[in-house]
């Protein structure tokens, strides 16, 4: 049985993205990579696994501004058929420097935004991206 959570519909037409074969023979969708970038912040989500969902995330720096960045997100297990409550991954290591958020197995990141944090107004922030859709 093939099973993807990532198809999407686009103007009548299906589009399956990356199917990966498990050892027990059954078909498990694997998850793009998409970027939420803005000016100094990229972040963007992985899924490292050959065999089902294994998710990770990481917000990069990408500006001397001295401003920290980070990435708003949510995950969904696979195996619980939770998602989670909504987290921030902070990077405050400087220009040039990427955080990673775990890799959870059985886990795909629902959503991500990277964001520039900014002292008095609203803080920066790419378009967040689904790549669980």
């Amino acid at each position: 049985m093939i099973e993807s959570r990532m198809s999407r519909s686009i103007a009548g037409g299906l589009i399956l993205v990356g199917l990966v074969v498990t050892s027990a023979g059954s078909a498990v969708a694997k998850q793009p990579t998409l970027y939420s970038t803005t000016t100094g912040v990229s972040s963007w989500n992985t899924d490292t696994s050959t065999t089902g969902y294994m998710g990770s995330l990481y917000v990069k720096d990408t500006k001397a501004d001295s401003r920290s960045v980070y990435s708003d997100f949510k995950t969904f297990n696979t195996a619980t058929d939770n998602y989670s409550v909504q987290m921030r991954l902070t990077n405050q290591l400087g220009s040039g420097q990427t955080t990673k958020a775990g890799t959870y197995a059985n886990t795909w990141v629902y959503y991500h935004k990277g964001c520039t944090r900014i002292n008095i107004v609203p803080d920066d922030c790419g378009s967040t991206r689904y790549p669980s859709h």
